[in-house]
């Protein structure tokens, strides 16, 4: 799995977990503010990365997320892939 695949399943379950048209999600947007992301919706994500993308994200991992994209660089530097 590349980068742009990880991006793309992220984007697909923010989206299941918001009802927010994948589309429409940007790697800029704040989880929280822009997407509407509460400490619920966090772990909905984090189960779904770990059953999706093999990944289980640490509470400090996503503490630390802020954005789409800081997520996106969580995940694809865990599994070791640095580039597009």
């Amino acid at each position: 799995m590349d980068r742009v695949k990880i991006e793309a399943k992220i984007k697909d379950i923010i989206s299941e977990v918001t009802g927010i048209n994948k589309d429409k999600i940007l790697n800029s947007q704040s989880l929280g503010e822009d997407l509407g992301v509460d400490s619920l919706d966090l772990a909905e994500i984090s189960f779904a990365i770990e059953d999706e993308l093999e990944y289980i994200p640490s509470d400090q991992e996503l503490d630390s997320v802020i954005t789409v994209q800081d997520l996106v660089d969580m995940v694809a530097d865990k599994k070791g892939i640095n580039t597009y």
